[in-house]
C-alpha cells in the first residue's frame, strides 16, 4: 500500500508540470547570433567586355581591361563568363575561393577570351 501512494504521489507530481510556453511576441529580444561570414575583394579582369554569372546569379558586366571588384565569402564556385563582343562563353566550373589564396586579403581573377580572326 505504501508503495501504491508513493506512486500515486510521484504521478501527480509529474502530470502537475506544464508544458513550456511561447512568450509573447512583445517580449522577445531578437537578436543575431550567426556569425557573419567574411567576405573579401575579387577583382574580375577580363580581355573582352562580359558578362558574369556566379553560381546562377548574375553579377553584370566587367568592362574591357577594367576591373570590377567584389565581395564574396570563402567558399566553392560556378563562374560563368560570356563575351558580349564574340559570343565566346567560360565556364570554370570548380572555383575554389580560400584564404591561401588571398594576397593581403584580395584576390584577382583575369580572364582571358581566345581572339577570332
Amino acid at each position: 500500500m505504501k508503495h501504491l501512494i508513493i506512486l500515486m504521489f510521484l504521478g501527480c507530481c509529474v502530470n502537475s508540470y506544464c508544458s513550456a510556453q511561447a512568450l509573447p511576441t512583445d517580449t522577445i529580444i531578437k537578436t543575431s547570433s550567426a556569425p557573419r561570414e567574411a567576405k573579401f575583394a575579387v577583382t574580375f579582369i577580363s580581355s573582352d567586355t562580359c558578362n558574369l554569372r556566379i553560381n546562377g546569379i548574375d553579377y553584370g558586366e566587367i568592362v574591357k581591361n577594367k576591373a570590377k571588384t567584389i565581395a564574396i565569402p570563402l567558399g566553392n564556385y560556378k563562374f560563368l563568363f560570356e563575351s558580349l563582343e564574340t559570343g565566346e562563353a567560360i565556364k570554370k566550373r570548380s572555383f575554389r575561393f580560400t584564404r591561401d589564396s588571398l594576397q593581403d586579403g584580395k584576390y584577382t581573377y583575369q580572364v582571358i577570351f581566345k581572339r577570332q580572326n
